[in-house]
């Protein structure tokens, strides 16, 4: 497979589930059919290793979903690693993973209760259940595991698993977003035990889920190798036997090694240098794709004193300065776009 890719960076302050370009290939990488050879072919020809490489230009701290926030640690986190209760297709509807159908919302609006998959298995081959989806969640709420979506989940008054495949959420007050919040990578489904016996190694030496991909070794700045997950419970997935990524690599270098086939996949801010040497490239923008797809940013800002953000933020598309506009347009989500190079 031939990829490449134009990423433009998010301009927030904050941003937490960024990387929308690479999750979305990454979701694709079942499909890829790049192989490399892993020996010279003897009689009868021997087995062909189908490897996806990656070039990303910044570091992964931690592999815990709790404390994953930067680009490279979410998309490894959410995508390859571990499964969370729900995700989003290709076209943006709510989609079980772990889940089995959609969440059962009560008649007050403030009870969600999610039925369960019985067939996912940890990468140690333990079997999943609803005390480790309490467990992730009551984890990030937990002040001392420090997560930043911590404050996200404060409108849960409690959760709890009626079953064993079965949890469900006790709000404090309707909230219509509560089910797109668990599709962010933060809340990956974690296993219970495994984790408290890790103590401060989770996330770090020891890395458990249940996704396509399990982690083969971790070379700290450098690069991470991930192996095929051949228990994982959408039967016949993943298609590849690993995935490399490889970690700082800057524009210049992931451009050339994306050129010369050392890598599958590298991504650019659009009107870089590396974008229009990709463009001036037939071989290289003929394999030019683009995709849609979901990220959220945030900007945290004090809007008890909206006058306070007039130097900030100048509305020269409305003209506007009516306060309870302003107040809306701040709330106000915004369509973006991605270009992902696939053959």
């Amino acid at each position: 497979m031939d990829i490449a890719q134009s990423h433009a960076h998010d301009a927030s302050t904050k941003s937490k589930a960024a990387g929308t370009a690479m999750l979305l290939a990454l979701a694709m990488l079942a499909a890829c059919t790049n192989s490399t050879p892993s020996a010279a072919p003897t009689a009868p020809e021997a087995k062909r290793t189908h490897v996806y490489r990656i070039a990303g230009p910044y570091d992964s701290i931690t592999l815990d979903p709790a404390l994953a926030n930067g680009i490279e640690d979410s998309w490894i986190v959410g995508t390859l690693i571990f499964n969370r209760l729900y995700t989003f297709d290709a076209h943006g509807i709510l989609t079980p993973e772990l889940a089995t159908a959609a969440p059962i919302l009560s008649n007050d609006h403030q009870a969600w209760t999610i039925p369960l998959r019985t067939d996912v298995r940890f990468h140690n081959d333990r079997a999943m259940n609803a005390d480790d989806v309490v467990f992730t969640f009551e984890r990030v709420r937990n002040p001392a595991t420090a997560s930043w979506a911590a404050d996200t989940l404060s409108n849960i008054e409690a959760i709890s698993a009626p079953d064993s495949h079965t949890v469900r959420f006790q709000l404090k007050k309707p909230q219509a977003s509560f089910p797109a919040i668990l599709t962010w990578p933060v809340f990956s489904i974690v296993p219970r035990n495994e984790v408290l016996v890790a103590g401060n190694k989770w996330g770090q030496r020891t890395v458990i889920g249940s996704g396509p991909f399990k982690l083969a070794s971790w070379q700290r700045g450098s690069q991470i190798k991930l192996e095929r997950n051949a228990a994982y419970f959408r039967k016949g997935l993943p298609k590849l036997d690993a995935v490399e990524i490889s970690f700082n690599v800057v524009a210049p270098v992931a451009l050339e090694r994306r050129r010369s086939g050392e890598v599958d996949y590298a991504w650019f801010d659009p009107g870089s240098e590396e974008m229009q040497s990709i463009s001036a490239d037939a071989a290289l923008s003929a394999t030019m794709r683009s995709a849609t797809g979901i990220t959220s940013a945030f900007l945290w800002l004090n809007t008890r004193n909206i006058d306070a953000l007039k130097p900030v933020f100048t509305y020269t598309a409305t003209g506007t300065t009516d306060v309870s506009h302003r107040k809306q347009l701040l709330g106000r989500g915004g369509n973006g776009a991605v270009v992902i190079n696939m053959t």
